[in-house]
């Protein structure tokens, strides 16, 4: 009857303090582990992350070369005296009159009478270049919205057009133009990308 009572008056006790001094079963903290003397030795996992963090080097240069692989394109023009060049919007018209326009879907360069190069801009932009353009890279920024084009053996940009929205896949331009007699047999060819220079 006493521990009943007992135990009443510690149920309405506003004093918990009290209550846990009363019971030496909670008031006592359990026994702890000395841990100053525990250590780690960091050197035994620093090689498994080493050699991972190599290997996501090797996998993310892979990706980054397929990536660049994609988007950047160098077509070998050399001894053309008419071409037209550049990415367009699949669903471009292909039939009657074509104004080769952003707006239309088309982003575009191009050469005319051996020495005349313009962009296919609202209006027709002339380019100026510093010598006859034997190989041209195209590359295309989707998250910028950007296509550029560049003089490969200069390593000089040509042109670029901002602010482009793709809202649908792109496909390669090419236009070799006429033959006009031989002047402008020579073919257009598109080259493999190389990303080490």
């Amino acid at each position: 009857m006493k521990k009943a009572v007992e135990l009443e008056q510690l149920c309405c006790s506003e004093d918990h303090l009290h209550l846990l001094q009363r019971f030496s079963s909670i008031s006592s903290a359990p026994p702890t582990k000395d841990w100053t003397k525990v250590r780690v030795h960091q050197r035994s996992y620093e090689g498994n992350v080493v050699k991972a963090v190599a290997q996501l080097e090797v996998e993310l240069r892979k990706e980054m070369e397929k990536l660049m692989e994609a988007e950047l394109k160098k077509v070998d023009v050399k001894g053309k005296t008419d071409w037209d060049l550049g990415v367009v919007r699949d669903s471009i018209n292909r039939k009657g009159e074509i104004r080769a326009t952003p707006q239309e879907g088309f982003w575009t360069i191009w050469l005319r009478n051996e020495n005349e190069y313009r962009a296919y801009a609202d209006a027709s932009v002339r380019l100026h270049v510093k010598s006859k353009l034997e190989k041209v890279g195209v590359f295309v920024d989707h998250e910028e919205g950007v296509v550029s084009f560049y003089d490969v053996d200069a390593a000089a940009l040509i042109y670029s057009f901002i602010g482009c929205s793709f809202t649908e896949k792109l496909s390669p331009c090419f236009s070799p133009g006429i033959n006009d007699g031989g002047k402008n047999s020579a073919p257009m060819i598109i080259c493999a990308a190389n990303h080490s220079k």
